[in-house]
């Protein structure tokens, strides 16, 4: 989980904005069991309010190897600083 989002705060960094700028996640888990892995990192890359969130345990991802996907909107700016 910490690897996604990772590579979602350089593409967010890379339009001009920043992880407040996020304001919706969409995360997909292959074993609901993941979950605390998944808030973990979360909480190391937004601060204050989360953005809102969606987890589901899903049967399978795009490849085997997947194991969680996320999918994050935004709005570049909108977090006003």
């Amino acid at each position: 989980a910490k690897e996604t989002f990772t590579k979602i705060k350089h593409l967010v960094e890379a339009a001009g904005g920043k992880m407040n700028d996020v304001i919706r996640v969409d995360i997909y888990v292959t074993d609901i069991k993941q979950r605390e892995e998944v808030w973990k990192a979360r909480r190391e890359f937004f601060t204050g309010d989360f953005p809102t969130s969606t987890l589901v345990e899903v049967r399978a991802l795009a490849t085997p190897q997947l194991v969680v996907e996320v999918n994050a909107t935004g709005f570049i700016g909108g977090s006003g600083g």
